[in-house]
């Protein structure tokens, strides 16, 4: 997949690669994840505001090894 081969940080104590960070317009509900669009701005006015009840969201997509347990 072409995701998996971009860096945009990490997440050192998971040893995770972050690969994608979006952001998008929802209710107090998190919008379900074929209705979302994303965008890189808000705007703070009209519709797009806390007193109007719409907030943003985020969709964060890493890469981790599997965990392995060292539990006997």
């Amino acid at each position: 997949m072409p995701w998996d081969k971009i860096t945009l940080g990490v997440i050192p104590f998971l040893y995770a690669k972050v690969t994608s960070l979006r952001f998008f317009e929802s209710g107090y509900q998190p919008t379900e994840m074929g209705a979302r669009a994303y965008a890189d701005q808000f705007h703070l006015a009209g519709k797009s505001s806390f007193s109007a009840g719409i907030f943003p969201g985020w969709f964060l997509l890493f890469l981790a090894p599997p965990v392995i347990s060292t539990l006997g």
